[in-house]
């Protein structure tokens, strides 16, 4: 089982604290891999950089606000209270402060840290090219991010991004770069009718267009589910048309223009439901529903 029931959550809130609550139903926490730390105060997080300079690579740890080296980590490392809550891979463009030289040894040594921590990891990002094998080597052992941002071209992690959306481990997706996988549009739609995925952002290239008119009749369908209280869509407005099915079903609320976008606020007549709509000069697709107003 990959994620928490409802029902389950339902029948322990009279019994567990409210921290606890939060963790599970905030999707920190799933059944099976990642077990329940019911004492979140007990829990120390750090956040992991990876640069790559010279085509070096160099690393850097923060917790509560302080840097600290891999040396430092290591030995107060313990897999049952620690973990690594954010892990960002990026270029670096000189010398920076805190980044210390990274060896393979002291990679390999990561890695198994981060496959035997308890808590999913909350945001993975990586923006060069550089250092996309080492990126898949963290997606391959972290079991899924809630947050995964990928803005480099996505080709050599495909697979193992394919793998963690379908099983559930990703909440939120973003993808800033073409090309785009022929599996994403169907393992979307799968996931975003079962609950796990909540938000995709998306920025097209030139030859896109087909990919975009799938993406939106995907969203439009989701929310014609009406399943959830919440939804926005964002989209080029040269697909404006494709918003039809939406206009003819639920009832037009409102709608405002700025010299960038369109704005359209939607709802359903019998029910607690807002759907806003947004159309953009720019090639950006967005999509992202809240189960409850918030």
């Amino acid at each position: 089982m990959e994620s928490i029931p409802a029902v389950f959550i339902e029948r322990v809130t009279g019994i567990l604290s409210r921290e606890t609550l939060y963790v599970l139903d905030d999707a920190q926490a799933i059944l099976g891999r990642w077990a329940l730390l019911s004492i979140p105060n007990l829990s120390n997080s750090f956040d992991l950089s990876i640069g790559i300079y010279n085509g070096k690579k160099f690393s850097r740890c923060k917790s509560d606000g302080r840097s600290l080296d891999l040396v430092d980590v290591f030995p107060m490392w313990n897999s049952a209270t620690c973990h690594f809550k954010k892990i960002k891979l990026y270029a670096l463009h000189g010398p920076a402060e805190g980044f210390k030289p990274m060896t393979e040894k002291e990679f390999s040594a990561l890695k198994k840290m981060i496959a035997n921590q308890r808590r999913r990891i909350f945001k993975i990002q990586i923006y060069d090219k550089g250092l996309i094998d080492n990126f898949v080597d963290v997606l391959e052992v972290c079991g899924g991010s809630e947050i995964l941002y990928i803005g480099t071209n996505m080709t050599r992690a495909a697979p193992i991004v394919e793998k963690l959306i379908s099983d559930g481990g990703v909440c939120e997706l973003s993808l800033l770069q073409a090309p785009f996988p022929e599996w994403l549009v169907p393992t979307l739609t799968t996931q975003f009718g079962l609950g796990n995925l909540t938000s995709i952002r998306l920025y097209f290239g030139y030859n896109d267009s087909e990919l975009c008119e799938r993406l939106i009749h995907m969203a439009v369908n989701h929310i014609l589910k009406q399943e959830h209280e919440n939804y926005l869509l964002v989209c080029p407005e040269k697909y404006a048309h494709l918003l039809h099915p939406l206009q003819s079903q639920l009832k037009y609320v409102s709608s405002q223009s700025t010299s960038f976008s369109q704005y359209l606020h939607y709802s359903h007549p019998g029910k607690n439901m807002m759907v806003n709509c947004r159309l953009e000069s720019y090639r950006y697709f967005s999509y992202r529903w809240k189960r409850h107003f918030c």
